[in-house]
């Protein structure tokens, strides 16, 4: 049975390359009036809950197929999905609630949370607070945003996830700065708003993310 390391590296690009790329069609044309019928199919806000989803469902659907190459792979792995962890170990986590990792699940439970799910969780949570901050600086800062491009934040933030969200808002505002001079220099527009930056900051990061936390030592922060 192939492992669950050799789907990850065919799905998981595929899929938020496929969500980026629909995300840069549907800013790009947004001003187009046939975008009206297309986004009754696929909108940003659309390709929001399909990351939410896959990204719960990827690590429940690799959660699933560790177990099962674990008790398929052999005396020792089988061995490795059925123990326990004490709580005397010196993993905080176990320490905290022991009573989920003293079962014969524990070391399983504990393996599945360290290596899918909290990855996800984090995802999720770093990406609506980046939201959550883009509407406070809506509020006070409009220039800056177009309809939807609050939105289009959240759902930069999603794609990119944890942990190449460290290096993607520094970027979104590098690139604004750039964009902006740009602009002034070439148009005479004093402003630009944060739609582009947002795609340009995904697009690196997803390319050159890996390299970018090498360099820069942030590769600590992958979980």
């Amino acid at each position: 049975m192939p492992s669950p390391a050799s789907f990850t590296t065919i799905l998981f690009p595929v899929v938020l390359y496929a969500v980026f790329f629909l995300a840069f069609f549907l800013y790009a044309c947004r001003a187009f009036p046939w975008m009206a019928r297309v986004k009754r199919y696929c909108s940003i806000k659309g390709l929001i809950r399909a990351v939410v989803y896959f990204r719960i469902g990827y690590a429940g659907l690799f959660t699933v197929l560790q177990y099962f190459a674990w008790t398929e792979g052999g005396r020792v792995s089988a061995a490795l999905a059925h123990t326990s962890l004490s709580e005397n170990i010196p993993i905080t986590l176990v320490k905290i609630f022991p009573f989920i990792f003293e079962g014969e699940f524990g070391y399983f439970i504990y393996y599945s949370l360290s290596r899918f799910w909290f990855g996800a969780a984090l995802s999720l949570l770093g990406a609506w607070m980046f939201y959550r901050f883009l509407i406070a600086l809506a509020r006070h800062e409009g220039r800056f945003f177009e309809e939807g491009e609050t939105e289009l934040g959240y759902l930069s933030a999603l794609i990119v996830g944890w942990p190449l969200s460290v290096l993607f808002i520094p970027l979104s505002f590098i690139a604004v700065v750039l964009l902006s001079l740009f602009r002034l220099i070439f148009f005479k527009e004093p402003y630009t708003t944060l739609g582009w930056p947002f795609l340009a900051a995904v697009l690196v990061s997803l390319i050159w993310g890996g390299i970018l936390l090498a360099l820069t030592g942030l590769l600590v922060l992958r979980v």
